[in-house]
This record gives C-alpha cells, sequence and structure tokens, in this order.
C-alpha cells in the first residue's frame, strides 16, 4: 500500500513539474511577435530535362526538416521522376533537423502558407515544369499544411494527404502557445484550441485522447477546421485506422463528409488503411500514384500536358 501511495505522489509530482515547465513557457511567449525566420522555407527542386513536367510539392511531418530531399528519400524521388513528375521537396520548418545553420523557423509556430507559396510559384518559373500543373502531397503534420495551402491557392490542382488532420491545431502542438500553428498574411490563422477536457484527456490517454476530446468540442472544431471545400482539384485522403498520434480516420471521414455538405465539385477519396501513424505497414504509394494518374494527370482541368 504504501509503495503505491509513493507511485502516486510521484505521479502527481511529475505532472505538477509538467504543468510548471508548460507554465513558464508560457509566460516567457509573445504572441504579438512572429517567430524567427518567419516565412522561410529550404526547397528543393528535381526534375527531368524535359519540358512541362507536372509539379509535386512533397511536405514532410511533425518532425520538420527536408526529408524528401535527404539521401535516404532517393529511391521515393527516382520512382515519382520516372513517372515524369517534378518534384518539389520543401522545408517549412526545422524541427529535429535545426542547427545554427537552420534558416528556417524552428518548430510549428505560425508557419507562413504564403511563404510556402512563394516557394511554389519559384520553382513553378523554371521551364521545366508546367506551371498549370501543380499537386501538394503531405503528410501527418504536412498533410494539415497542404490542405491549408490549397484551400487559399487555386492554382494548386491536386491534394494528397496522408493521416491528415481535418483542423489548424495550436502551435506547439500538445503544449499550445496560444497562437495558431499556420498564418497567413502574417496573421494566425482560426485554430481549434486545446481545452481543459481535452488537456485531461492527453494525461489520460496521451495525443490520441486530446485530438479525440478536440474534436468532441464542436464549437472548436468548427473554428479550426481546414475549409477543404475551396479545394480547386481532386482531394486524396489516406488515414490509418490504427493511428496512435491522432484520429487520421475520424478525421479523415470528417473532411469527407465537410465535402459532400458542400457539394464538392471535384473527385475526392478516403482511403482507410490498417495501419499506424507511420503507413510503414501497408503499400501507401501506388493509392497515390493511381489516384493522381486518374483525377490529376488525365483531368482536364489540371492543366497538366498530356
Amino acid at each position: 500500500m504504501k509503495r503505491l501511495a509513493r507511485t502516486g505522489y510521484a505521479s502527481v509530482l511529475l505532472v505538477a513539474l509538467g504543468l510548471a515547465g508548460y507554465a513558464a513557457v508560457l509566460l516567457h511567449f509573445d504572441p504579438r511577435s512572429l517567430p524567427e525566420n518567419y516565412g522561410n522555407t529550404d526547397a528543393v527542386l528535381f526534375a527531368g530535362a524535359q519540358p512541362n513536367q507536372p509539379l509535386i510539392v512533397l511536405l514532410g511531418g511533425g518532425d520538420g526538416c527536408n526529408a524528401w530531399a535527404e539521401p535516404t528519400a532517393q529511391q521515393r524521388r527516382e520512382r515519382l521522376l520516372d513517372q515524369g513528375y517534378a518534384i518539389l521537396a520543401l522545408e517549412y520548418f526545422s524541427g529535429l533537423c535545426r542547427d545554427e545553420d537552420s534558416e528556417t523557423p524552428s518548430d510549428l509556430d505560425r508557419i507562413s502558407i504564403d511563404g510556402i507559396y512563394l516557394a511554389v510559384v519559384a520553382a513553378a518559373r523554371d521551364s521545366r515544369i508546367s506551371r498549370d500543373c501543380i499537386a501538394v502531397v503531405g503528410a501527418s503534420a504536412g498533410a494539415m499544411v497542404a490542405l491549408t495551402l490549397a484551400s487559399y491557392y487555386p492554382d494548386i490542382k491536386a491534394v494528397v494527404g496522408t493521416v491528415p488532420a481535418n483542423i489548424v491545431y495550436p502551435a506547439g502542438g500538445v503544449y499550445p502557445r496560444l497562437t495558431s500553428a499556420l498564418s497567413h498574411d502574417g496573421n494566425p490563422l482560426p485554430y481549434a484550441p486545446i481545452t481543459l477536457m481535452a488537456g485531461i484527456a492527453f494525461l489520460r490517454e496521451g495525443t490520441l485522447g486530446l485530438f479525440n476530446a478536440m474534436l468532441d468540442n464542436e464549437e472548436g472544431m468548427e473554428q479550426g477546421a481546414i475549409a477543404v471545400e475551396r479545394i480547386n482539384g481532386p482531394i486524396l485522403l489516406v488515414s490509418a485506422t490504427l493511428d496512435e498520434v491522432w484520429p487520421s480516420t475520424r478525421m479523415s471521414d470528417l473532411m469527407i463528409e465537410r465535402l459532400r455538405r458542400n457539394n464538392f465539385r471535384h473527385p475526392y477519396q478516403h482511403v482507410p488503411l490498417a495501419t499506424d501513424h507511420s503507413g510503414r505497414s501497408q503499400p501507401i504509394a501506388p493509392i497515390v500514384d493511381a489516384f493522381l494518374e486518374e483525377h490529376f494527370l488525365s483531368d482536364a482541368h489540371s492543366g497538366c500536358p498530356r
């Protein structure tokens, strides 16, 4: 019994220390000042020699970095290049790759979607790229960014989100900083708040419980919902039914419901897979390839040179 009591006291102490540390972060956070390197991106273009190549913009997840530009992604890049695509591997925050030479924001704090868009426009000026044939593919946090980006800029003609979120969430993720993870024109975007009940769910069930509780808050969810109905092209969502990070299947279903409710005029599809958030146990690439071939490259609306 004494051992159980000591364990209980230790748990309470750890929670108290965590809350104290979080309070210290909030006290030193100024939401009026934009983060260092605001609007900067690190973009690397991979393209063949031929003209009029469709461009796929690749956005990584919550770890930050520019994983698609790394040697470890060479095989995946070559698969897309062999299909005739040009690739823009884009880092929108440095995250785990942060060092003294980093020129992108350090974390997911008011990331400038217009800064990302400017990087896409700059790449599309390359003579090898078809400016009217641009798709964005994002995973996890990158899917949130991709869907939001496309909802603002109609010259993005297709979006693929794997294990996506349907909401913009607070800067800092589960340790919110009283502002948005994304911004536009220097202004934080509306975001779904983390309520007290969501905080309690996080302590009990981790991030999965946190995000489920956030979705249960209908007013907050609507406030932070991504306006996917404004996207000017086909949408593919690939979710994980065993997702341990957030309920990507539930979030994808909510986006599909929103598209139906708004009579979305482009093709859209949700493919739930029996996998975890990493998606490593299921072949996602063939699903994405087939969707883009049918609904992006072969669609006259996309402007792709076929």
